[in-house]
């Protein structure tokens, strides 16, 4: 069964209220069927339809790895379901990419496997805290691998916000410019099995447009 993604106060009806502006849906999978996925980032990465959504793995360790929509979106709200696989005595990361113009220049927003969340950006020094205060930090909202989140994300000319399981547990006033949406996840530094990954059993994009 999936989960409620999008949390109360989220809702495009509430902020059209507001502003003529409103959210409107561009697409959603539930990947039953191949989609135009742009899988990428380097060696050992694997990505497949499974019964039960997209698979996204890899078998090296530490390993930065996506698969992107092939058009390039500004203001954009994406809501997915997503489970990871477990990683006892590690860490890997799965979540969402925005604003992505290359392997050295995207956001992050991701889970941990062990209930934590960070904010990344992607640099040619490899992944950065977001903001200094955007490291990993742990939150009840936050499931362990391998139970399934739920995750929302906006990436705006206002901000970034990422909600879990229907609680916000980030919110940064840093401006997103447009670039490729997608998957993404970051291997741990020990890989539990031959692979690990996280599939995705529902994805959808919302652009911010007015009338």
């Amino acid at each position: 069964m999936l989960l409620s993604v999008l949390p109360a106060g989220c809702a495009p009806r509430s902020e059209a209220a507001r502003d003529p502006a409103q959210w409107v849906v561009q697409w959603h999978s539930d990947f039953h069927d191949p989609g135009p996925w742009m899988p990428g980032g380097g060696p050992g990465l694997m990505a497949s339809y499974t019964t039960q959504g997209y698979r996204l793995a890899g078998v090296l360790p530490q390993q930065a790895l996506w698969s992107l929509h092939p058009r390039q979106y500004a203001q954009v709200r994406m809501t997915a379901q997503m489970r990871a696989d477990a990683a006892p005595g590690a860490r890997g990361w799965y979540g969402l990419v925005c604003g992505f113009q290359g392997p050295d220049d995207y956001i992050a927003l991701a889970l941990g496997t062990d209930g934590t969340f960070a904010a990344w950006r992607a640099t040619s020094q490899g992944l950065q805290p977001l903001e200094l205060d955007s490291g990993p930090r742990a939150h009840a909202a936050v499931r362990d691998a391998p139970q399934p989140n739920a995750l929302v994300v906006e990436c705006r000319k206002t901000g970034l916000r990422l909600w879990v399981n229907q609680a916000l547990v980030f919110a940064a006033d840093l401006p997103v410019p447009p670039g490729q949406v997608g998957m993404w996840i970051r291997t741990p530094a020990t890989l539990p099995a031959a692979a690990w990954g996280v599939t995705v059993q529902h994805l959808g994009l919302w652009t911010w447009q007015r009338p």
